[in-house]
């Protein structure tokens, strides 16, 4: 009988080619330097978009297609390095337990990474913050893209920052927790359209996440809670 695996032991060698790495923090860095540029516009509480009707065209369909981007780009360099995928996301699911033990895991993730960001945002003021609200969906089909962007962002964006550069920092000799602090100013930097007090708490957001994947040596639980927060943040702003 096939048992379940807790977790696997951590990736301490580098996962990709040093090069490989660059070219994501290339790509990487260009939300960072289009979040930067929106952000010098206008005052601090001035809308990211100027009308929600932009919101297809500007927003949802470019993120999809760069967040998938990044995951082909991802698995092209850990394959090429001969790294199999399930080593950076952690052990497949054996039974349902397992999933329900990684849902519950999601779930305390999701209030750990509320209460943080919250508590950033509430120390620093929303006096730098610029409304997210015009990119919140407002019909059920801009619902239904907004729950695959989700769902995207949840895989991807876990994958990419705290499955392969977190591993990869660690590879390159950092210690684990400069590790996790790296990879955390990136993630943080790359939220810069949203006004400095959020891109500052979703840095700390990126830490405890990072934490957490550590942790658990899996990032099934960041991905389900990481997914179930931007859901949530569409279901609270239409209810």
């Amino acid at each position: 009988m096939a048992t379940a695996v807790i977790s696997i032991q951590p990736i301490t060698r580098r996962i990709a080619p040093v090069w490989h790495t660059i070219g994501l923090l290339f790509l990487v860095s260009l939300p960072i330097v289009r979040g930067i540029y929106q952000q010098s516009r206008g005052g601090p509480d001035s809308q990211i978009f100027a009308n929600h009707s932009q919101v297809f065209v500007r927003f949802y369909i470019p993120v999809l297609i760069f967040e998938w981007a990044l995951a082909g780009y991802v698995y092209w360099g850990v394959r090429r390095n001969g790294t199999q995928l399930r080593q950076v996301i952690g052990e497949r699911w054996l039974r349902v337990r397992d999933f329900l033990r990684d849902l519950g895991l999601g779930v305390t993730f999701l209030f750990a990474g509320i209460v943080c960001i919250s508590l950033v945002i509430h120390a620093l003021g929303p006096g730098h913050s610029k409304s997210i609200a015009t990119i919140l969906p407002q019909s059920p089909a801009e619902m239904a893209v907004w729950l695959l962007i989700s769902m995207t962002a949840g895989f991807v964006e876990e994958l990419v920052y705290r499955g392969y550069l977190q591993q990869q920092f660690v590879g390159f000799g950092m210690p684990l927790w400069l590790g996790i602090l790296a990879q955390a100013v990136i993630f943080g930097a790359g939220h810069a359209y949203e006004g400095t007090s959020r891109a500052v708490a979703i840095t700390a957001f990126g830490v405890v996440a990072g934490v957490f994947a550590a942790w658990r040596h899996s990032l099934r639980p960041n991905m389900i809670g990481h997914a179930l927060m931007d859901i949530l943040a569409a279901l609270l702003r239409t209810a």
